[in-house]
């Protein structure tokens, strides 16, 4: 019975454990494309000569 319960606990802290860590490398490439993809539109912005606005969030003529 030891060893049953002692099996089971193992194996939930894998699954735990590789959870934790899939949520981890999928959040991090999100972030990493929601970063790409900002600084690609605040480069198209610029060559457009344009700025823009972080507080407000929107373009603004220069």
């Amino acid at each position: 019975m030891r060893k049953c319960l002692l099996a089971l606990l193992v194996a939930v802290s894998l699954t735990f454990a590789l959870s934790y860590w899939w949520h981890y490398i999928e959040m991090k490439s999100v972030a990493s494309y929601m970063y790409t993809k900002f600084e690609l539109s605040r480069w198209e912005l610029e060559s457009m000569g344009e700025t823009f606005d972080y507080k407000s969030g929107c373009a603004k003529a220069v």
